[in-house]
């Protein structure tokens, strides 16, 4: 790993880890994982939590409330995606960035869930590299 801590290892051979403040989950497949303690963990996998960071943005929100149609605009974190939310009189739009990776499916479906109350497959879904935009058209009354 690079570094000078010592760890004791468990009957089994595999380092201990929680002398580090760390501790091992084991995955589903019977892989091992480490994580750390401030992550909540679900069947294996860590659950995801979106952080609104809309304050950090001001000149983003700013900007979008002045040149759209937009009403809400609000920013969020989860992990090292950026999740920008907006909602005007029309539509609903999500977008997703990351800068070091492709936008995961998992990602999708639980920011959809989160902030629309829907599934993928009930929105309009553009992909690029680093980035996913969901629209959802809404209904207007005449």
């Amino acid at each position: 790993m690079g570094t000078n801590h010592r760890t004791h290892n468990n009957r089994d051979g595999r380092p201990n880890f929680n002398t580090l403040g760390r501790f091992l989950h084991p995955l589903s497949s019977g892989s091992q994982s480490l994580y750390n303690k401030g992550n909540q963990t679900k069947k294996g996998l860590i659950v995801m939590r979106l952080v609104d960071i809309t304050n950090s943005f001001p000149n983003l929100v700013q900007q979008q409330l002045a040149h759209t149609n937009a009403q809400l605009v609000q920013v969020y974190s989860l992990g090292q995606t950026t999740v920008i939310f907006t909602e005007s009189p029309h539509h609903q739009e999500v977008v997703l960035r990351n800068e070091r990776r492709n936008i995961q499916n998992a990602e999708i479906e639980y920011v959809l869930s989160q902030l629309t109350h829907r599934q993928p497959e009930d929105v309009e879904l553009i992909r690029a590299p680093h980035v996913a935009t969901a629209t959802l058209r809404t209904k207007v009354a005449s």
